[in-house]
């Protein structure tokens, strides 16, 4: 089960700021039971967290922006920000779609559409 786990990594960095990078660590479920899993620890996570509904955006810090639509039903969305300058847009339609999203740092972007049977868990960092 591990070996059809599929982690990526990407460093990057802007060109008009040398200073600044990005690391982000993802991971999408290869199989229905992976879907499965991710879908429970969404769910399992939002209510640890008491989140009243299925799409949830938390942040703490300044410069902070999310946008999260969802269409359909089964839909289950965690935006959590703390830092600053981070930006995130996510769009999920179908069903059933699981995602986390956990930015820290600074100025991490994410762009994330979900189209029916998808979850992931993403951790970005920026300095």
């Amino acid at each position: 089960m591990l070996r059809s786990l599929v982690f990526s990594l990407a460093l990057s960095t802007a060109p008009a700021l040398a200073h600044a990078g990005n690391l982000t660590l993802g991971w999408s479920p290869q199989t229905g039971q992976q879907q499965a899993a991710v879908q429970t620890a969404v769910t399992l996570y939002a209510l640890s967290k008491a989140l009243k509904s299925r799409g949830d955006v938390r942040q703490n810090g300044a410069a902070l922006s999310a946008l999260l639509r969802q269409s359909g039903s089964g839909q289950y969305a965690l935006i959590d920000q703390r830092g600053t300058g981070h930006g995130a847009t996510v769009s999920q339609s179908g069903a059933p779609n699981a995602l986390a999203l956990f930015q820290r740092g600074r100025g991490s972007q994410a762009n994330i559409a979900q189209t029916g049977g998808q979850g992931a868990i993403v951790v970005q960092y920026g300095w």
